[in-house]
C-alpha cells in the first residue's frame, strides 16, 4: 500500500483518491460541500476545438468489445450540451457510430430521444420499423393499475386517466384517482362498452 499527496494504492491495486481506503478500481472521495463544477471527476476532450459534436466520454469494454459508453458533447456552436448514450449494435465489429452507436440523447432542454438525436418533446421514441411504448405490471399476485395520466392547470388536481384500472379491462378516467368511481369510459375483452 502506498500513499501520496491524497492518493493511496492498496494491495490489490484499487486507486483511492481523497485520502480514502478506496473499495473498486478507482474511487474518488470530495468533502461535504454544495453541488458544483468541483464536486465530481472532469473527463476534458479537444480543449481548444469548439466544434458542435466533440466531448469527453466514458467507455466501457469487455474483453475485445466496446460494450457501451455515455459522453457528454457540445450540442452547438455555443455552450448548450448533449448527453449521449451509446451501445455495441451487433454481433460483430468494433467501430466507432457503425457498430457503436447511439441509442439515447438528453439534449440541452432536457428532452430525452430514443432513437433519435433531435428530440423535439420531452420524451421522443423513433424507430425505421413499428414503434411501440411497452407498459407492464410484474406482479404475480394482484392485478395492478398500468395506466397513464394527464394534467394541466385547468383539471387542477385532477387527471384524466387511461388503462388498465387493476383488471384487464381498458377504462378512460377523469379524477384524483384511478377508481371505479372515476369512471367514465370503460371496454371489456369481449368489446362491449360501458359510457359513464
Amino acid at each position: 500500500q502506498s500513499n501520496t499527496a491524497g492518493i493511496r494504492i492498496d494491495t490489490s491495486n484499487n486507486v483511492g483518491i481523497g485520502g480514502i481506503n478506496p473499495d473498486s478500481k478507482l474511487h474518488v472521495e470530495l468533502a461535504n460541500a454544495a453541488l458544483g463544477f468541483d464536486q465530481g471527476i472532469t473527463i476534458q476532450s479537444n480543449p481548444s476545438d469548439y466544434t458542435a459534436g466533440r466531448g469527453g466520454g466514458i467507455i466501457m469494454k469487455n474483453a475485445d468489445v466496446t460494450t457501451a459508453g455515455i459522453f457528454g458533447i457540445r450540442q452547438a456552436n455555443n455552450y448548450e450540451g448533449a448527453l449521449l448514450f451509446y451501445t455495441h449494435t451487433v454481433a460483430a465489429g468494433n467501430t466507432f457510430d457503425t457498430t457503436f452507436t447511439e441509442k439515447m440523447r438528453i439534449d440541452s432542454s432536457g428532452n430525452v430521444g430514443i432513437g433519435t438525436a433531435s428530440p423535439s418533446t420531452k420524451l421522443h421514441l423513433a424507430e425505421t420499423t413499428d414503434v411501440y411504448l411497452t407498459l407492464e405490471s410484474t406482479s404475480t399476485g394482484t392485478p395492478e393499475e398500468v395506466a397513464v395520466k394527464y394534467n394541466n392547470y385547468s383539471t387542477g388536481s385532477n387527471y384524466w386517466w387511461q388503462g388498465l384500472n387493476q383488471s384487464e379491462n381498458w377504462s378512460l378516467g377523469y379524477g384524483t384517482s384511478f377508481a371505479g368511481g372515476t369512471t367514465k369510459l370503460f371496454v371489456n375483452t369481449n368489446g362491449n362498452v360501458g359510457i359513464g
